[in-house]
């Protein structure tokens, strides 16, 4: 892990105000698998903002080395000098990666400050309506567990229910939005 973090420094730098990285322009040469390689990443890359590739969960990514890291992650090592087990974009961003938006947190954590989900259809996170019921159903889940929060005829009784679930159960304002 030293050793990978010492490449990751070696290769980038890291601007915490704007969360911009930038390819260093002196990087090892034992960083390239030939001089060749060296020199022509050097005369396309070096001092130049990284172009990050945005995987299909929106959140920005670099390659070093052969290895794949998320910029968001990388913005740790050079702050803390640790690459963090999770980390939380506090404005929802994922390609905000300035360095006051950044939270380490685990995964757990992470999904108290989830956006609400694309085929929701009630407009409320965790509440949907049950046609074999024909009611509202309310649900949840904390720390892997599901939750059921119960059967409502009224959305607006089942939207209250929920929300206080989450304010009980530690989810911030951004959760479900």
């Amino acid at each position: 892990m030293e050793n990978e973090i010492k490449i990751i420094q070696e290769s980038l730098t890291y601007d915490p105000i704007s969360g911009l990285f930038k390819w260093n322009d002196d990087r090892p040469l034992e960083h390239f698998k030939s001089v060749a390689a060296y020199h022509s990443w050097k005369k396309m890359n070096a001092g130049k903002v990284i172009c990050p590739s945005v995987y299909k969960s929106r959140y920005l990514r670099a390659q070093i080395c052969q290895k794949t890291y998320y910029l968001h992650r990388l913005a740790f090592v050079f702050m803390e000098g640790r690459l963090p087990s999770g980390v939380d974009h506090l404005d929802g961003d994922k390609r905000n990666n300035r360095w006051v938006n950044l939270d380490e947190k685990a995964s757990a954590g992470n999904n108290l400050n989830k956006g609400l989900h694309k085929n929701n259809t009630s407009g409320v996170c965790g509440v949907s309506w049950s046609t074999k019921k024909g009611k509202w159903h309310v649900a949840g889940k904390l720390n892997g567990a599901s939750v059921f929060l119960g059967l409502f005829d009224n959305l607006q009784l089942a939207k209250a229910v929920r929300q206080r679930w989450e304010t009980d159960s530690g989810f911030t304002e951004r959760h479900g939005k």
